[in-house]
């Protein structure tokens, strides 16, 4: 019976874990100086977005964005720079945006069809879209 108990026990707790929670917060602040670094280089032009509006990273940053590249937008209002952390078939994809005017997301916007948007930190934002 006690076996019975340490196992519904171990079940329950392992449910009650937030795992996406604590990985998402984790590289988050496991990448946060080198995402940063990299925004400063794109907001002074120092890394520039091809036709396609990627920026393909120098080798020291390539871990911090699926694929070795951020996605780059630029309006005459704002920078919105995407880290991805997956990136799935079709439209699913899922990671980091740093926004320059700190205005968050929107579930609509022309970058994706976003399921999911939390706001980490100023300026940074998690989003999933499948």
């Amino acid at each position: 019976m006690d076996s019975i108990r340490s196992d519904a026990v171990g079940i329950l707790v392992f449910l009650m874990i937030p795992f996406n929670a604590l990985s998402t917060q984790s590289d988050f602040a496991f990448y946060r100086n080198k995402r940063e670094k990299i925004v400063t280089l794109i907001l002074n032009d120092q890394l520039i977005a091809d036709n396609n509006e990627f920026v393909v990273l120098p080798d020291k940053y390539k871990g911090t964005s699926s694929g070795g590249s951020v996605h780059v937008v630029k309006t005459e209002q704002t920078t919105k720079i995407f880290f991805y952390t997956f990136v799935g078939i079709l439209d699913s994809f899922s990671g980091f945006a740093y926004m320059s005017d700190d205005h968050p997301l929107e579930f609509d916007d022309p970058e994706g069809d976003f399921k999911e948007i939390i706001q980490l930190d100023s300026h940074w934002f998690w989003f999933t879209s499948y």
